[in-house]
């Protein structure tokens, strides 16, 4: 027969939400939420230092319940804000409205906003992390809570946080006065508890395409990096090969045509005495034609006058 497990209640307060939030925010940060969903090493190190800053010994399954009933407000919360005249102050961690009255009659349609109302959501920002939003703190994130926030239990059915373990123990949580109704139920867990089946078999709800993209885009970078990386090494090679080979012969300057266009105006250029509209006659006529140049070259340098005074 099987052993019985004798079931305790996780109650939670607003101090262990905090404890439990400031693990979760602080597990990103190291990088152990590398997609949208946290590792193992993530996971227990969450479980481990939970229990031991509070002293107690919840499991992992109802440390994940806890976050599915956190991701259920933010996204309630998230609901009230998109409504018009609601804003959120980031200072004081408040709701605010245009006229105290619009409550009214969102509270009479959504119940639930009640709570917002009364205590705001000082939790807000944090979670935005946790969920991947970029709404309230703009840093640890890139998609919206919709597309990357992680659901953490895989069955549809009630959970009591039961992981598979012998473990048995004592009612929990009557320490502190319980800011809200919300209970976990589950057997207590050492922080060397196996890890359950159910928690080893999450549910990736990601699209396939979408996983696909992400793989491709993965690898693409990949490669992207390997080429650069591999463009930058033959550069150095080559930069290397060019400063220790030999320097190549000097190239000799092509020959100076003698009766180039730039020949005879630098001559034209030297006839001090001759006048501009004589000048402008023999820069055109060396323009238009190269014999008139070659003559114009090979005669003496006093009879050059005479050749430009013939085209006029």
């Amino acid at each position: 027969m099987a052993p019985h497990k004798e079931a305790f209640i996780a109650k939670w307060t607003e101090s262990l939400t905090n404890v439990l939030i400031s693990l979760l925010v602080e597990e990103i940060k190291k990088g152990n939420r590398p997609t949208c969903t946290y590792n193992k090493v993530g996971w227990n190190n969450i479980h481990v230092e939970f229990n031991k800053q509070t002293e107690l010994h919840y499991n992992v399954v109802q440390l994940k319940n806890r976050v599915n009933k956190l991701k259920k407000q933010y996204s309630s919360f998230k609901k009230l804000l998109s409504q018009s005249g609601f804003g959120w102050d980031n200072v004081n961690k408040t709701v605010t409205v245009e006229e105290s009255s619009v409550w009214d009659s969102h509270i009479k349609d959504n119940v639930e906003w009640a709570k917002f109302k009364n205590d705001g959501f000082p939790q807000y920002p944090d979670l935005c992390i946790v969920f991947g939003d970029t709404y309230a703190t703009g840093v640890y994130t890139s998609r919206n809570a919709e597309e990357n926030a992680e659901e953490y239990v895989v069955s549809d059915e009630e959970d009591n946080g039961v992981s598979g373990d012998n473990g048995g123990g004592d009612t929990i949580g009557d320490a502190e006065e319980s800011n809200e109704n919300d209970v976990d139920t589950g057997v207590p867990a050492s922080d060397a508890t196996p890890t359950s089946v159910r928690e080893k078999h999450k549910l990736n709800r990601t699209p396939n395409s979408k996983r696909r993209r992400k793989s491709n885009n993965h690898e693409l970078g990949i490669t992207m990096k390997a080429i650069q990386e591999m463009i930058k090494s033959r550069t150095v090679k080559s930069t290397s090969d060019s400063i220790t080979s030999e320097a190549p012969p000097p190239v000799a300057p092509p020959p100076v045509d003698p009766y180039s266009i730039a020949v005879v105006v630098a001559v034209l250029n030297g006839m001090s005495d001759l006048e501009q509209n004589l000048y402008n006659k023999a820069v055109n006529q060396a323009c238009l034609n190269a014999t008139w140049r070659e003559a114009f070259m090979v005669a003496l340098p006093e009879r050059r006058r005479g050749l430009i005074e013939c085209l006029a």
